[in-house]
């Protein structure tokens, strides 16, 4: 009976080490098939263009072209990546941007003080919007839409005075590919960072033990919810299945800072 359940033992090991196996492949596989397809468009783009497609002047067009959405999707993958969702971004990069240019503009405030005050614009409604989800217990998404309204508000009183032009011929800096494409690598890189070796993001599995719990009810953090990604508990509860390898088991998880 004893050699049974040994011989029983080990087979049980050895399908689970194939599973696991199995199941790494396959998150290696879905890490690996975005960067094959850029390197296709790449590849395919430069040789129906005759190699124009990666010239000096169209890499600058398309940084142009990407710039600032580059950077709001950078910030709002770890809104997204909470399970939550905030309307009020667009909003919020818009009044930003006319606040900026108002006193960079018509109140003669220094260039990096008026980028100061665009940045915490965002931040403002942000905390906004945390503050509307956790006081008044509104949900996330309700809350952000009841800022977007608002500032779409300010942001069409605003505009609609008078035009808000920048020579940018007499700033070349702003519009330089080389800066803009420097920027970007900063901030995609931090927000990389961020994302996958902090618990601004996903929490690093090789720095803390995740603590298994009983499968029970659904518990929210409205903070992670915010636009803004703020320290505190996080937690994912679903079902919990022992008997799956442990590759599996990435469902039943409470993280803590």
């Amino acid at each position: 009976m004893a050699a049974t359940t040994s011989r029983t033992s080990a087979e049980n090991l050895e399908i689970q080490a194939r599973l696991d196996k199995a199941a790494a492949r396959r998150q290696l596989t879905g890490k690996i098939i975005p960067y094959m397809g850029l390197v296709f468009l790449l590849v395919f783009f430069s040789i129906v263009t005759g190699g124009k497609f990666l010239s000096a002047a169209n890499l600058s067009n398309m940084i142009e072209q990407c710039f600032t959405m580059a950077l709001v999707a950078t910030g709002a993958s770890f809104v997204y990546a909470h399970g939550n969702m905030d309307f009020s971004i667009g909003a919020a990069c818009g009044v930003a941007q006319m606040c900026g240019a108002i006193l960079f503009l018509q109140a003669g405030v220094p260039f990096p003080a008026a980028m100061l005050a665009a940045l915490a614009v965002p931040v403002g409604t942000c905390l906004l919007v945390f503050l509307i989800s956790v006081v008044f217990k509104v949900p996330v998404f309700i809350g952000s839409m009841c800022i977007r309204s608002l500032l779409m508000g300010i942001l069409t009183i605003g505009v609609s005075r008078a035009e808000i032009i920048i020579p940018v011929s007499q700033y070349p800096y702003m519009t330089s590919g080389v800066v803009k494409a420097v920027i970007l690598v900063l901030v995609i890189g931090t927000g990389v960072y961020l994302f996958h070796y902090t618990p601004i993001g996903k929490w690093p599995g090789h720095r803390r033990q995740p603590q298994y719990r009983p499968a029970g009810r659904r518990q929210g953090q409205p903070a992670d919810a915010a636009g803004l990604c703020v320290p505190g508990p996080v937690r994912r509860n679903r079902f919990h299945f022992p008997d799956v390898p442990r590759l599996h088991r990435i469902h039943q998880l409470r993280f803590r800072h």
